[in-house]
Parts: C-alpha cells; sequence; structure tokens
C-alpha cells in the first residue's frame, strides 16, 4: 500500500499528494493564493510538482503561479538561517548531484519512464526516446489542457511522475486525482 510505504519509510509524497489535491481544490474554487501556497508548498517537498508552476504560467494563471513560486522558494530557504551558508549549499550540492542522470537509480523498483528506456534499449537510443517521449507527452498536455483548471493539474502531475527520473511506487499517489476525474467524467 502506497500509505504504508510512506509511513513506512518516512516519505513525503503522500503530504505532497494533499497539498496538490488542495491546490487542485483552491483553483476549483477560484481561490488562486492558496492554490500557488498549497502547490509551492508541495514542489519544496519534491521539485516534480513544480512542473505543475510551469504549466500555470503557460496557462498565464499568474497569481497562481507567482504565489506558488514564493511559498516554494521561502520554505526551500527557511533552513539556511539554521545551518548556515557553507552547511546549506552542501546540502543544495548533494540535491544537485542526484539529478545527474548517471546517479538515478537503476533499480527494478525505480519506476519511470527514464529507467523503462535505460533498461530496454540500446544507450545510443536512449536520448532519440525520450526526447520522443517528451514531444509527445508535450503534445497530449496541449491537447488534454483544455479544460478546467483543476483538471489539468491532474493530468499535468501524471505527466510530472511519469517525466520524473526517479519514480518510486509511492509517487504513485499523485496520478489519484487524475483516476478519480476520469472515472467521474460523463460519458
Amino acid at each position: 500500500l502506497p500509505i504504508y510505504s510512506n509511513a513506512y519509510t518516512a516519505n513525503t509524497s503522500s503530504i505532497v499528494f494533499a497539498l496538490t489535491g488542495a491546490a487542485a481544490l483552491a483553483l476549483t474554487r477560484g481561490r488562486d493564493t492558496a492554490a500557488g501556497v498549497a502547490l509551492g508548498a508541495a514542489a519544496a517537498f519534491k521539485a516534480f510538482p513544480a512542473l505543475c508552476v510551469v504549466y500555470l504560467l503557460w496557462r498565464r494563471s499568474w497569481r497562481t503561479a507567482i504565489v506558488a513560486m514564493a511559498t516554494g522558494a521561502m520554505l526551500t530557504l527557511v533552513l539556511l538561517p539554521v545551518l548556515g551558508w557553507p552547511a546549506y549549499m552542501d546540502t543544495v550540492r548533494a540535491w544537485l548531484a542526484h539529478a545527474d542522470p548517471a546517479a538515478w537509480p537503476q533499480w527494478s523498483q525505480n519506476q519511470s519512464v527514464a529507467m523503462l528506456v535505460r533498461r530496454w534499449l540500446p544507450a545510443s537510443t536512449e536520448s532519440l526516446v525520450l526526447a520522443g517521449w517528451m514531444a509527445t507527452t508535450l503534445g497530449f498536455l496541449a491537447f488534454a489542457t483544455r479544460s478546467t483548471k483543476a483538471p489539468d493539474l491532474a493530468i499535468v502531475c501524471v505527466i510530472a511522475v511519469l517525466l520524473t527520473p526517479i519514480a518510486w511506487n509511492h509517487y504513485f499517489l499523485l496520478l489519484v486525482p487524475a483516476v478519480l476525474y476520469a472515472s467521474a467524467a460523463p460519458g
């Protein structure tokens, strides 16, 4: 169970899920500032919800995007006074080292599209396939996001989970809003 896995490993994915859901709910109610705060907090926990901010900028939801960026930045910098500059920069460097594709775990538990491609295809085709996947995903996003912002946010979360270079099973909690939206859609 993903919730058990999150609790057992002290993972923040369920918190990110709740914050992203709160952002979607706030968007449906026209509460752009609250949506931005929730989304910024989610992005401070895990980097990939920041893709939702990029989406909001694309949709010209300026207030929500700016509040999300400001909230994410403030929450990211909150440890600076506690740790001090050298330790804080060591933490940032360690995080950036994990962003290097060579550092991505290739274990079978990593269920990202990038690792799927890396496991199944020769290295010479990896970049081409991933570029195609990204183009297809962005095309789908442009086609699918013609409705209200909250269902769109669910679609962006699906894309964020699929595009992240490391996708553990508990990340798939972020697919729940899209599944609920799809199951509630008429027809």
